[in-house]
């Protein structure tokens, strides 16, 4: 898996103007925009974030664009996706 490719692409979409909408309304057209394999374009599309992220991702900037993508309303549900359960989502107690 071609890390920097994809963390290009997650770049761009945090920052470039346009892509993240692009992206929502055309992502295979967006994809299409860089050298990825087949299984880095399926992992993108599904939001496989474990995959990505193994294949050497940064997790910070891959859960700033799920966060971008899917709501911040949904940022729970990417921990879980990381494999984060129970206590890890619990609250720090003060």
């Amino acid at each position: 898996m071609s890390h920097y490719t994809i963390e290009a692409f997650l770049y761009d979409l945090a920052y470039k103007p346009g892509v993240l909408n692009q992206f929502k309304s055309a992502p295979d057209e967006v994809l299409a925009a860089y050298p990825l394999t087949a299984l880095e374009r399926a992992d993108i599309q599904n939001w496989n974030v474990r995959s990505i992220h193994a294949g050497g991702v940064s997790p910070m900037l891959l859960m700033l664009c799920y966060i971008e993508v899917h709501g911040m309303e949904n940022r729970t549900k990417y921990l879980r996706l990381m494999g984060m359960t129970g206590s890890d989502l619990a609250p720090a107690s003060h």
